[in-house]
C-alpha cells in the first residue's frame, strides 16, 4: 500500500521532462484523492496531470452516490487536470461503450480504449473488467481495438489499465513481496497482459487489486518497460 495517492515520474522525450501523478483505485473517494493531490502538488509540483487507474467509482451498494456532483456544479474543483478509466463500475452516465467525456472541469473520462497524446506523453488506456483468461471475441473487442491503433513508429509512454496483467510476477528473482501473498495465478487478466506485450509501453500502471506494488523493470521487444499497481486511495 502506498502512503501517497500516486508517484511522480519524469518521462517523455521532451526537453523538459513531464512530471505526472498516478493513483490507484479511487472508489469514489474524490475529496480524499484531490486533497492529497493538492498537498503533493504544492510541495513537489507542479505536476502536469493526474492519471487514475482501476476503479474510479464505488460499487452501487457502497452508498457514495455521485462523487462528481460537487465537481460538476463548480462547488469543488480538481487541483490539476485529471484523467481516469473505469473497471467494473462506470458511475453515472457512463458504460462500457462510452467514449471520451469531460465529466467536470479538470476531470475527464478517457473512454473504453484508445491512444492519445496528453501533456507531451503518448498514453494508451483500456477500461473494463475482463476475466482471468479472456478469450471470447466480445471479451477482447476493446483490447483488440486498442492494439490495432498502435504503431511501432510511435512508441507508447504510458499504458493505463483497470486490471493487472496476468503473470505480472513471472520471472521475478526471489520470492514475491509480502503484499503479493495472494494466489498469483489468479491475479489480473490476460487481456491486460496481451495489450502490454503488444504495445511495449515504457510504463504500465494498473489498479483493481487494492495494493501498491512496483515491479522491477522487464523487457518486451522492441523496448523495455516497468509496471506498477496502485492501492486504494482511502487506504493508509
Amino acid at each position: 500500500k502506498s502512503p501517497h495517492p500516486g508517484r511522480n515520474e519524469q518521462i517523455g522525450g521532451m526537453a523538459a521532462p513531464v512530471k505526472i501523478l498516478v493513483c490507484g483505485d479511487a472508489v469514489g473517494q474524490l475529496d480524499t484523492l484531490f486533497s492529497r493531490v493538492a498537498t503533493v502538488n504544492s510541495k513537489a509540483g507542479p505536476f502536469a496531470c493526474l492519471f487514475c487507474v482501476g476503479e474510479f467509482f464505488a460499487a452501487d451498494g457502497e452508498g457514495v452516490g455521485d462523487p462528481l456532483k460537487d465537481y460538476k456544479s463548480g462547488a469543488k474543483k480538481a487541483p490539476i487536470p485529471t484523467y481516469f478509466i473505469c473497471g467494473q463500475e462506470y458511475g453515472p452516465k457512463l458504460d462500457q461503450g462510452s467514449t471520451r467525456q469531460e465529466m467536470a472541469p479538470n476531470i475527464t473520462y478517457l473512454g473504453s480504449e484508445g491512444i492519445e497524446e496528453l501533456h507531451g506523453l503518448r498514453v494508451a488506456y483500456l477500461s473494463g473488467s475482463f476475466p482471468l483468461h479472456a478469450s471470447g471475441q466480445m471479451e477482447l473487442m476493446a483490447a483488440n481495438a486498442l492494439m490495432q491503433k498502435h504503431s511501432l513508429q510511435k512508441p507508447v509512454d504510458l499504458l493505463l489499465t483497470s486490471q493487472w496483467p496476468l503473470g505480472v510476477t513471472m520471472f521475478l528473482q526471489g520470492a514475491p513481496p509480502p503484499q503479493m501473498a495472494t494466489e498469483l495465478t489468479k491475479v489480473g487478466t490476460s487481456a491486460a497482459a496481451t495489450v502490454a506485450k503488444r504495445l511495449s509501453p515504457r510504463y504500465h500502471f494498473a489498479g483493481g487489486e487494492g495494493v501498491f506494488y512496483e515491479r522491477p523493470p522487464y523487457r518486451n521487444p522492441p523496448a523495455g518497460g516497468g509496471g506498477g499497481g496502485g492501492g486504494r486511495v482511502a487506504e493508509p
